[in-house]
C-alpha cells in the first residue's frame, strides 16, 4: 500500500471502514485468526493505506476523547493509557509501539517520528481502538455516525481531512 491518495477519491468506504470494525472486534474478542483475516481482505479493497490510517486515527481520537470526557493533554492522554495498557500490550510483542506511542502519534503529541505510520499504524490503531471499547457494536457505531458526520459536513477529497487532523493537535 502506499500512502499518495490519487485526487478526488471519496472519503468514505463503507466497504473499507467495515473491514477495520472487523478487525478491531475481532481483537476485542480475542481472535487473533479472525483479526489477521479480516486485515488481509483490506488488501483486496484497496491499495491505498491513507484513507484507512484517517478511519483509525479519527476513531482512537473520538473513542479516547469519550473516554476522558474532553480533549486530552498529553499528561491526561499518558496517565489513561497507563490505565488501559494492558487490553493492548496482550497483542503487541514488548519491542512494537506502545499503547501511549500509538495515542500519542494520532493526538499529534509526539516530537520527531510517529510511533507507526501506513499500514502498522492501521494495524496498531486496531489494536489499540479494540483496548479502548466498552461495547464493541454500539462504540464502534457511535464512531461511525461520528466520523461520517464529520466527512460529509467538511470534506469532499480526503487529502483535506489530513490537513485537518495534522493541523487539530
Amino acid at each position: 500500500m502506499t500512502s499518495t491518495p490519487p485526487a478526488n477519491r471519496p472519503v468514505f468506504d463503507p466497504a473499507e471502514w467495515a473491514i477495520l470494525c472487523a478487525a478491531t472486534r475481532a481483537v476485542y474478542a480475542g481472535d487473533t485468526t479472525r483479526f489477521g483475516e479480516a486485515l488481509a481482505g483490506l488488501g483486496r479493497v484497496t491499495r491505498y493505506a491513507d484513507r484507512s490510517v484517517a478511519y483509525v486515527r479519527f476513531a482512537l481520537r473520538y473513542q479516547s476523547a469519550k473516554k476522558l470526557n474532553k480533549r486530552p493533554t498529553q499528561q491526561e492522554l499518558r496517565v489513561f493509557a497507563a490505565e488501559s495498557d494492558d487490553r493492548y500490550t496482550r497483542y503487541v510483542r514488548p519491542e512494537g509501539a506502545t499503547f501511549i506511542d500509538i495515542l500519542e502519534t494520532v493526538w499529534g503529541f509526539r516530537s520527531g517520528q510517529p510511533a507507526a505510520r501506513g499500514n502498522d499504524l492501521v494495524v496498531l490503531g486496531c489494536i489499540a481502538l479494540a483496548a479502548l471499547l466498552e461495547d464493541p457494536v454500539a462504540d464502534i457505531d457511535a464512531i461511525e455516525r461520528a466520523m461520517r458526520a464529520w466527512v460529509d459536513e467538511e470534506y469532499d477529497d480526503l487529502a483535506a481531512v489530513f490537513e485537518d487532523l495534522d493541523a487539530d493537535k
